[in-house]
């Protein structure tokens, strides 16, 4: 849990909320762009016979992502 002051009256409380994430190809591409250093590994999930798209990544954390619950 992480706690930070915002504008000096409010608390922000951030909770770690996962170490996965599922993206598509080409948000991945991005995400990968900016955070090389946090990805530990990642699996191709091929799209499933008759859906549509191009199938998704699953991308491991070595940090997790924080945010509110």
């Amino acid at each position: 849990m992480i706690s930070f002051p915002h504008s000096d009256t409010r608390m922000i409380t951030l909770f770690p909320t996962s170490r996965r994430r599922f993206m598509d190809f080409s948000s991945f591409l991005t995400y990968y762009a900016k955070n090389k250093t946090n990805v530990r590994s990642l699996r191709v999930e091929p799209p499933r016979l008759g859906s549509p798209g191009f199938g998704s990544i699953e991308v491991r954390l070595k940090r997790p992502v924080y945010g509110k619950r």
